[in-house]
């Protein structure tokens, strides 16, 4: 009989408690046994105050003053006890098979050392048609992510060992972090495998607001990492091409036509609008998180 892995799984969260009680509700009801895993819930606002939460014996509250999800997260690996880490963000909802189906893929191959799987999008209420149907089209394409090395940490699991080899999150970035630290894994030749039964859900974004405030999230990430790596030109240029690119990778996940032009629609404005955060940070303004 294969002895069971133990995990930890670390879940940021960020002025976020009422979706965090689902994800929270999400993680005591897996079908992994319960006394073999361990929930880290890192606050990444110190002055807010804890409301009430139903916690059951294996989670813990811990908390992180520097700003970020990837500076809470390395906190969280700090007193992770686990031989594999998960990765989850508060708005998530995993399956309840989640863990089960991802320790199984490392207890079956000794060479598995990063696992991950879909990412699907729902719909909550409130939410915009045009905001969902974009996401649901474009938003965490893990198949392609992983054909180039690469997860969110919204769905990701990894041997604890792997951090001492690889290092933490860069916890200077506000957004990215996690498509960094995945692409020094790759580059160390740490193995990820994509696993279609590990499945976690995310709430589309409420309105095309919503979808402008993480563009310019990720955008902030970006114009961090590019600046450091000194490729800032570059990273400047990209706004200005058309997302000819982003349009294959579409059509090669078997996205239709009609989901292809919708995607394009919205998707090209918005980069567009993403110049003016560009002159923002460049006049010293602050990413945002």
């Amino acid at each position: 009989m294969i002895d069971l892995l133990r995990v930890t799984i670390i879940v940021p969260t960020y002025q976020d408690w009422d979706r965090l009680k689902y994800c929270i509700k999400a993680l005591q009801l897996q079908s992994y046994p319960p006394e073999l895993y361990e929930i880290i819930i890192v606050n990444n606002n110190t002055s807010d105050e804890l409301p009430e939460l139903d916690l059951s014996e294996n989670i813990k509250i811990i908390s992180e003053s520097r700003p970020g999800s990837y500076s809470a997260r390395n906190t969280g690996l700090s007193v992770a006890k686990g031989d594999i880490i998960a990765f989850t963000d508060s708005d998530c909802i995993p399956d309840k098979d989640w863990l089960r189906n991802a320790i199984k893929k490392f207890q079956s191959d000794s060479g598995v050392e990063r696992v991950t799987g879909p990412v699907s999008i729902f719909r909550a209420p409130g939410t915009s048609w045009l905001s969902w149907k974009f996401e649901s089209i474009t938003a965490f394409n893990q198949k392609y992510n992983v054909l180039n090395g690469v997860s969110v940490t919204a769905n990701l699991f990894v041997k604890k060992s792997i951090f001492d080899q690889v290092g933490r999150f860069n916890a200077s970035l506000l957004s990215g972090g996690d498509v960094e630290w995945n692409e020094r894994a790759t580059d160390a030749n740490i193995a990820l495998l994509f696993s279609k039964d590990v499945v976690v859900l995310h709430p589309a974004r409420v309105s095309l607001s919503d979808l402008i405030i993480k563009s310019r999230r990720v955008t902030g990430g970006g114009f961090l990492r590019a600046k450091d790596e000194k490729k800032l030109l570059n990273f400047i240029l990209w706004y200005f091409v058309p997302p000819l690119r982003f349009a294959k990778v579409l059509i090669t996940d078997g996205k239709s036509f009609l989901e292809v032009l919708l995607a394009v629609s919205v998707f090209w404005p918005i980069k567009l609008l993403m110049i003016f955060e560009i002159i923002r940070l460049s006049l010293d303004g602050k990413p945002l998180r």
